[in-house]
């Protein structure tokens, strides 16, 4: 007695100018509009039943600015601020309108992301070391529940909030004629800002979220179409549940690669876990063991 579909349409005008206001100051300022529309309908009824056919829309802007300034020619400063959105509270899927939903208890506005950035990249010795150094504020709000899924199964309410501060810090350097590395570190304090469900949980870091992560690769290059590489990727420790009590511990794997380009064509091979070590990404989700990937490609003139 039922046979669901489900139709979804976004329409997005996106504006976007970058303003060079002085030698040595630019300002970018930019805006989304976006309106959308997700429809449910049980079509074994709703030729019969109007009730069995829902349609919600909404619309919703997000703006973005920033400014860079560059006081000497190594170094450019800049701050931004960027908002995105994701449909009716974060429920991507237009399965979150069921074709008998009671609208009156559906919670159709968007889930909303705010991010703040402030940040220098800079080159030392002679443009022989990048490097780029940001600190960020990342505030998610609007994420809805449904406050008694048993009972109430259509009813959907405001959550509360989350919030992500840290910083982020990559390089790359060439240590000498045919060696470089490259690498980077974050840390990211990814907290429960506001949670009706869970009072007792605000403050907590949020769960499969790591404070630590980072990487550091070294490339050789012996000849102009040839490179190996070789590197480690750290993600540290992570919560597995919201109330913080129970804890993954972080892993380290190493990857490694080799590429060799004859004129227009490009090999290469890469090694996910070299040491095929065990590890697991989340609770329930192992890591990958050893594996391999071949590419071979042309390019065309």
């Amino acid at each position: 007695n039922t046979h669901n579909y489900y139709d979804s349409v976004n329409y997005g005008l996106f504006a976007q100018d970058l303003i060079g206001l002085t030698k040595n100051v630019d300002l970018m300022i930019g805006g989304r509009f976006d309106d959308y529309q997700s429809k449910a309908q049980n079509k074994l009824l709703s030729s019969d039943d109007a009730n069995y056919e829902r349609t919600i829309s909404d619309s919703t802007f997000s703006p973005n600015i920033g400014i860079v300034w560059r006081p000497v020619e190594q170094h450019s400063l800049y701050a931004s601020y960027s908002r995105s959105f994701a449909p009716f509270g974060g429920r991507v899927s237009v399965n979150s309108v069921r074709s008998s939903q009671d609208l009156d208890l559906f919670n159709a506005e968007p889930q909303y992301n705010d991010q703040h950035e402030i940040g220098v990249k800079s080159d030392w010795l002679n443009q022989r070391l990048v490097t780029q150094f940001a600190v960020f504020d990342i505030e998610k709000s609007n994420i809805r529940y449904r406050p008694d899924p048993d009972n109430d199964p259509y009813r959907w309410a405001i959550q509360g909030e989350q919030e992500s501060k840290g910083m982020e810090l990559s390089f790359i350097g060439r240590v000498s004629e045919d060696i470089y590395v490259r690498g980077g570190y974050g840390y990211n304090k990814a907290t429960v800002k506001e949670d009706k469900t869970s009072p007792e949980n605000e403050g907590k870091t949020l769960s499969g979220v790591p404070r630590h992560t980072g990487n550091l690769f070294v490339r050789y290059l012996p000849t102009e179409t040839s490179y190996a590489e070789i590197g480690v990727t750290h993600v540290g420790d992570t919560w597995t549940n919201s109330d913080n009590t129970s804890k993954l511990d972080g892993f380290n794997r190493v990857d490694a690669a080799v590429g060799y380009n004859v004129g227009p064509w490009r090999t290469s091979l890469a090694v996910t876990n070299l040491l095929d070590k065990e590890y697991w990404r989340s609770s329930s989700m192992p890591g990958t063991p050893r594996s391999l990937l071949a590419r071979v490609s042309y390019k065309f003139d």
